[in-house]
């Protein structure tokens, strides 16, 4: 497995040279491009050569802003810029990374430490620069860059460069980002799989030259694995915690919900004291549930219940012993168990 990666990184490493040396119509249009079109929070500015930008608040005005400045035969070469409000620029690893490991970390930073759904954004790499010591990647919402660019490709304006707006200059994206946002045709699929296989071909010749390079990146490719595997792994236990969380606030408001739906046992006894006659003292009072159970003597045993079934706050009363006649009390001794309602549910 790690040959093949090692070999696809090759392939895309020798794509990229003879592409600089032998040039290609994309690079031809991206050094032509006679529009800029940079996006920023306000819309897309469009600025032709020796003209004053104009803003794009939608962009379905931007092909017919351009007819007008060129006519309909002609579709000059576009670039996009794109301003630093924008993009989030976020660094990977203190050193330059393959293609294909990079791809795999850029994606699970932004999994694990942003609070980002990768479907809603575009993760693109900036061209090789000799220049760059490490590797950084930016995030684009699709929402803002693809209407953009898929009113270029329907007004036919090929899109020569994409790039990010910094301090020191735009800094434009890879190929292979440029490809993940602009799509290919099938023409392009299949001219692109010939030139791969073309490519396969002559890289096999030079698979001796890159051993030497693949044995010296080998011991920073498993440090680099390791990291990421770590770092899978507290994404998962964040990810248990976070779960466990929920689960105990569903349960403590299942709690509350349930207490809010009991009547207190005050309000019980209140209701008992009132309604029950005064030939009747109680010896025993229990609140279990929506049940009550309580015993007692009454001169009249059998009232209690019609009572007892007029209160609101009682229903379904019912003797849970047979009435008996007290031997050494007056009154009849009895043991009755009723349910209680919720008035206020």
């Amino acid at each position: 497995m790690a040959l093949a990666v090692f070999l696809s990184d090759g392939m895309n490493w020798w794509s990229g040279e003879l592409a600089r040396a032998f040039g290609s119509r994309r690079s031809r249009d991206r050094a032509g491009a006679a529009v800029i079109v940079r996006l920023s929070r306000a819309g897309a500015a469009i600025s032709l050569e020796g003209a004053a930008a104009r803003l794009a608040a939608d962009p379905a005005e931007i092909v017919p802003f351009l007819d007008q400045a060129f006519g309909r035969r002609s579709k000059p070469a576009v670039a996009i810029l794109v301003s630093p409000e924008r993009y989030l620029k976020r660094r990977l690893a203190a050193i330059r990374l393959r293609r294909s490991r990079f791809a795999a970390m850029s994606l699970l930073d932004l999994q694990s430490s942003t609070p980002f759904d990768p479907e809603d954004f575009f993760v693109l790499a900036p061209a090789f620069d000799e220049r760059a010591t490490d590797s950084s990647y930016y995030t684009v919402r699709k929402s803002a860059l693809a209407p953009v660019v898929e009113a270029l490709k329907s007004g036919r304006y090929p899109v020569a460069s994409i790039a990010m707006e910094e301090a020191e200059g735009p800094v434009a994206i890879d190929d292979e980002g440029l490809r993940t946002v602009l799509g290919r045709s099938a023409a392009a699929r299949g001219g692109e799989r010939l030139l791969r296989i073309g490519f396969a071909a002559a890289a096999v010749g030079l698979v001796a030259l890159f051993g030497a390079a693949h044995w010296r990146y080998a011991t920073a490719a498993g440090a680099v694995a390791a990291e990421v595997e770590t770092a899978e792994n507290q994404v998962r236990a964040l990810r248990a915690v976070l779960a466990a969380r929920d689960a105990k606030i569903a349960q403590i408001g299942a709690v509350r919900d349930e207490k809010k739906s009991r009547v207190p046992v005050v309000s019980i006894v209140e209701e008992m004291s009132r309604a029950i006659p005064d030939n009747t003292w109680l010896t025993e009072l229990s609140v279990s549930g929506d049940m009550v159970r309580f015993s007692g003597f009454s001169s009249s045993a059998a009232a209690l219940i019609p009572i007892l079934e007029a209160s609101p706050l009682f229903s379904a009363p019912t003797f849970m012993e047979p009435v008996v006649r007290a031997v050494d009390q007056e009154g009849e001794r009895f043991s009755i168990a009723m349910k209680i309602e919720n008035v206020d549910g």
